[in-house]
């Protein structure tokens, strides 16, 4: 499944948090139970010009990984572990997953929750849901490009 999107780069506005660890933080203040759950994407760019700034670029899935909010959990080791498996990714995608019920969601249900989010977010072309940060940790906003014919 892929996705053509443009991405800019903020430091403000929109209600963006500006780094990961404000994430992880945020999430600890709100629930003692919670997943992050990380899709990591390729760029693949759409002409000569679009490698630098990714404008119409296809988001193509490289793969996901869902971890348990803590104290611990870092940019950088988020990072490696997405690079052991296949470095080829530009983007990281964040959807936070907290149970009405208070416990942990497990490692399935955070996977179930993130293919039918990521599958709704292709379809309709909205990727406002996610949190999304490039390689150095760096907040992005992407925006689906819409093409008449």
């Amino acid at each position: 499944m892929e996705r053509r999107a443009a991405a800019r780069g903020t430091s403000q506005g929109k209600g963006l948090m500006n780094r990961f660890e404000d994430v992880v933080q945020s999430g600890l203040k709100t629930h003692a139970n919670l997943r992050l759950l990380s899709l990591f994407v390729r760029a693949v760019p759409a002409g000569p010009h679009a490698a630098y700034h990714f404008a119409g670029a296809r988001l193509v899935p490289v793969l996901s990984l869902n971890k348990v909010v803590s104290p611990t959990l870092c940019f950088e080791r988020l990072k490696e572990e997405a690079d052991q498996i296949d470095g080829s990714w530009d983007f990281i995608l964040l959807l936070a997953l907290a149970k009405p019920d208070g416990t942990l969601p497990t490692a399935e249900e955070a996977e179930r929750h993130l293919s039918r989010r990521a599958d709704e977010a292709w379809i309709s072309g909205d990727l406002s849901t996610f949190l999304v940060f490039d390689r150095n940790a760096q907040p992005l906003e992407l925006t689906a490009e819409r093409r008449l014919h």
